[in-house]
């Protein structure tokens, strides 16, 4: 709710969707209008368009811009050890939880606000570099208490 309610005088870019099958979108912002390629999906619960959890992510990337009802959103790969060593074990943590998913969100927004022909391929190699980094920096932490995440989400 809090990147949904602030969204849209925070995006600096229109993004169109040219194919819907194939994630092919027109993306316009500050250095012109470019053609791209987004992850384009329905929300997963209502009233989820900014952040949405994905099974996994093309590269083990951990994060990765995305369109969620035609709403700009950043899909979270559920798959990363980031994500299963440190998201969620903190999802009963409502502002760390906000703070990560602000953090993650803004990433993918300023991703495609300044996204041009040049860029997309040093993003994509950012977004892998990135993802490997805090692979290697949470490896060494526990793994997570599988029963109380179960008991979590009854």
């Amino acid at each position: 709710n809090n990147i949904t309610s602030k969204a849209s005088s925070i995006e600096g870019s229109k993004v169109s969707v040219l194919d819907p099958d194939s994630g092919k979108v027109s993306i316009q912002n500050s250095q012109g209008t470019f053609t791209g390629t987004l992850k384009i999906q329905p929300p997963k619960k209502a009233g989820q368009y900014s952040v949405v959890p994905v099974d996994d992510i093309e590269n083990g990337l951990l994060w990765e811009p995305s369109l969620v009802d035609g709403n700009h959103a950043v899909s979270i790969n559920q798959g990363h050890s980031y994500y299963t060593k440190v998201y969620a074990p903190n999802l009963n943590n409502s502002t760390l939880i906000v703070g990560m998913d602000s953090l993650l969100w803004a990433l993918a927004e300023a991703e495609l606000s300044t996204y041009n022909n040049e860029t997309k391929e040093q993003y994509e190699e950012m977004r892998i570099q990135v993802s490997r980094i805090l692979k290697k920096l949470v490896a060494d932490l526990p793994d997570p208490d599988i029963s109380s995440e179960d008991n979590q989400n009854e």
